[in-house]
């Protein structure tokens, strides 16, 4: 209740004194009456009322729990969210309208709104270094479609499914946890070295190599970590110059917007759910997007680097805010819901027909 991690002496003597009269109390309300002889009054009442609640408490938890769990599935299903009410993205891509709506996904299972790369076990978990690749799209296409890198680049194959699907084209993942593609340094995984993301790394170009895939699709920019705006580190670059040594050219989205307020990540259903707005629970613009894409100047050595920005479909105007159009962005801290990932979906076939050429 204070939010402090430890009671003083004053306090401390309140907690135990209210702990001492509540333990008196229940004694000689609860436990005498229960010892009384089965005929009491008191001790009858006591019975009904402890079982009337118990059976409310139960009735209640499993209700609850069986609508969380009806409503994640749902989420993981890809349920489509009807677009003239709950457009999301296309509020700022397309100009859609809308009308005031209940926000989807919801709070509670918001943080369940993943990719389905996740929810099939096509993700490498930090301590595996073995190579996972998955399919999806037009399974059968010729044309591929290489998904590769950490979770910023996996939260894309919501639209790229439903694309390679629609504009038939394969998409291959090769993904694992807070690893993007990191050749020459050492990545870092919070304050820890991540050597096991180096060592995939070098596995995943090796199978790039032999597969040859038309495209690989990968994060081109993260969060600077020491001032706003956006950066490209070298170690990304690296990885551009390898895959042009390949021949394999290059689709390169710049990232999303994290959630930061003076160096403190914080989730936004958490900032909604103390009484937040959409744009107080935002961050702004500057602080996310450097003015420009700092992967121009970074690929003007790689003609084979297809650049791709969203930025106009995350941030309204100077503030990325946490809802558009009805629609949750954000699952957690950085990472944007799968539900919102599916209102890109049109913003993204735009670019990615720009780069390509296949449609």
């Amino acid at each position: 209740m204070t939010g402090e991690p430890s009671a003083g002496p004053t306090l401390g003597f309140v907690v135990v004194g209210l702990s001492v009269l509540l333990a008196m109390a229940t004694v000689r309300l609860v436990e005498k009456p229960l010892q009384a002889p089965n005929t009491s009054i008191p001790k009858v009442l006591i019975t009904v009322v402890a079982t009337a609640t118990a059976a409310v408490v139960i009735c209640g938890s499993v209700g609850w729990n069986y609508y969380i769990d009806r409503s994640v599935a749902d989420l993981q299903a890809g349920a489509i969210v009807d677009a003239s009410t709950h457009p999301g993205a296309l509020v700022l891509t397309d100009s859609a309208l809308a009308e005031d709506a209940e926000v989807v996904p919801a709070l509670f299972s918001a943080p369940a709104d993943l990719p389905i790369t996740t929810i099939e076990g096509c993700i490498a978990d930090f301590d595996t270094r073995d190579v996972i690749s998955c399919e999806y799209g037009n399974k059968g296409s010729e044309r591929t479609i290489a998904l590769a890198g950490g979770s910023h680049a996996e939260q894309w194959i919501t639209a790229l499914d439903q694309l390679g699907r629609e504009k038939g084209f394969r998409v291959v993942t090769y993904l694992k946890m807070g690893c993007p593609l990191t050749v020459g340094s050492m990545p870092m995984l919070g304050d820890s070295e991540y050597p096991g993301c180096l060592d995939w790394t070098d596995s995943v170009l090796g199978e790039i190599e032999r597969n040859k895939p038309d495209y690989v699709f990968t994060n081109s920019t993260r969060p600077h970590p020491d001032d706003h705006g956006d950066v490209t580190p070298d170690s990304y670059v690296q990885v551009w110059a390898q895959l042009a040594d390949h021949g394999v050219p290059v689709l390169g989205v710049r990232d999303n917007p994290w959630l930061d307020r003076d160096g403190v990540a914080y989730r936004a259903a958490d900032c909604l759910a103390e009484g937040g707005t959409s744009t107080s629970c935002g961050v702004p613009r500057q602080n996310a997007f450097s003015p420009l894409d700092p992967a121009l100047a970074a690929s003007f050595r790689y003609p084979g680097v297809h650049l791709l920005d969203l930025s106009n479909a995350l941030c309204d105007g100077p503030v990325c805010r946490v809802i558009q159009g009805n629609v949750l962005v954000y699952r957690d801290e950085h990472h944007l819901t799968a539900t919102y990932v599916r209102t890109l979906t049109t913003e993204l076939s735009r670019q990615i027909a720009s780069a390509t050429g296949w449609w």
